[in-house]
């Protein structure tokens, strides 16, 4: 396995998980929320969709999902209610989706920042794309918080307002989900924020003919760790080009060292603590996008004998609600700081109590391997051997604890 196994295990405190309960799912509380009752500014659109259970206790994590080009937020009820079941605050918000996809704007541009620009300016609401027209009062991150202060000033016992701090969003309280397009803003937005999980469905669609590569930005060094990014998608889904892509961009993002790929339809929780899960299962073809949308959308996710979501277990395993994992968040306590990133191959690491240092492919080779006397707290690392590309770096301290780092090289 070449060191996959102790990577999944080490990396894997970082998005933390909440264990499961019971409670009354008929007390669910779906509401729909205008844009424009949450800001003036913002035109009234169809609903944002807001859902809470007040019998679960709350795990005080938010749950916001971005749908695709298009959809609305009336597509997909299952997945949210599944989370508020759980305890989960849940948002299915109405965003400016419907300027065209990503896909379509990018796929053959000469532009190697294209999807980037595109995702940031839907996100940020700044001109960053010739390809999208989205200001910032009508961004996808003007509109959460703008949204979250509209429910904390109308339902305040729900505490709404814990996902904020002034006009910050709190995103180490913010699970970000997306399908389709949705599920390639989720992860852009984990370029410049520490997201506690990000969910991908379908997703990213971000392929280049015209590079004959995925897009640039799934490279790019993110501050969401890899570990907290899952992934999962229907094996006939060939909407957006070839299904292999897919993967290729998904490796890049670092799911790849989580183990390969896992079909749900043969498994069961915790899927061998992989974040690149598919599903074969037949689909009933609406529009031609079956497989692109049986995983997620109310009209095509299928249904068991009791009228629940079959993929309700892949669900709850992608929003981390049973305690899957064996390490605890409090062994990453240890300040390290590794630069440049990304580097032209030297590294300077700045660690109390280092005892070693491993570097693994993302594929999960062990490429260096180094020790260090632990009361030294500076060290210059020279890796200019390696190739060009994305790095996992394990460190190991003479405390016992652990981590590990995701680098870039150039």
């Amino acid at each position: 396995m070449k060191g996959v196994i102790l990577i999944v295990l080490l990396i894997s405190i970082c998005c933390g998980s909440v264990v499961a309960q019971n409670c009354d799912s008929s007390m669910v509380i779906q509401r729909l929320i205008l844009p424009g009752d949450t800001d003036n500014n913002i035109p009234w659109e169809p609903r944002h969709h807001v859902y809470i259970n007040p019998d679960c206790a709350p795990k005080n994590v938010l749950l916001v999902h971005l749908p695709g080009t298009g959809d609305n937020p009336s597509s997909t009820t299952y997945f949210p209610i599944v989370a508020a079941n759980n305890g989960y605050h849940a948002v299915v918000l109405k965003y400016k989706n419907n300027n065209g996809s990503a896909f379509t704007a990018c796929n053959g541009s000469s532009d190697p920042d294209c999807y980037l620009n595109f995702r940031k300016e839907t996100l940020e609401g700044i001109d960053y794309s010739t390809d999208v027209d989205v200001d910032s009062t009508n961004s996808i991150y003007n509109r959460i918080e703008k949204l979250l202060v509209y429910l904390e000033a109308n339902y305040p016992a729900e505490n709404w307002g814990q996902f904020l701090s002034g006009n910050a969003i709190q995103w180490d309280k913010i699970i970000l989900s997306g399908h389709s397009q949705g599920g390639g803003h989720a992860p852009v937005a984990g370029i410049d924020h520490s997201i506690k999980r990000i969910l991908m469905f379908a997703a990213p669609n971000d392929p280049s003919t015209f590079f004959n590569a995925p897009a640039n930005w799934t490279t790019a060094v993110h501050s969401t760790p890899d570990s907290c990014y899952y992934g999962f998608m229907h094996q006939g889904d060939s909407t957006i080009g070839k299904v292999h892509t897919q993967y290729d961009i998904w490796n890049n993002l670092g799911l790849g060292a989580y183990g390969d790929t896992i079909n749900v339809d043969s498994s069961a929780p915790p899927y061998s603590l992989s974040r690149e899960l598919t599903t074969g299962t037949p689909v009933s073809w609406n529009l031609g996008l079956g497989p692109h949308i049986v995983m997620l959308l109310d009209n095509n996710t299928p249904l068991d004998g009791n009228g629940q979501p079959v993929f309700q277990p892949v669900w709850e395993y992608m929003l981390g609600v049973d305690e899957f994992v064996g390490l605890n968040e409090s062994q990453e306590k240890t300040n390290v700081s590794i630069y440049p990133n990304p580097s032209e191959g030297l590294l300077q690491i700045e660690a109390n109590g280092l005892e070693r240092m491993k570097i693994y492919s993302i594929g999960g080779e062990n490429v260096f391997d180094r020790t260090f006397m632990p009361q030294d707290n500076e060290h210059s690392i020279n890796v200019e051997h390696l190739e060009s590309g994305m790095y996992l770096v394990e460190l190991l301290f003479s405390n016992g604890q652990a981590q590990v780092k995701k680098i870039r090289l150039r």
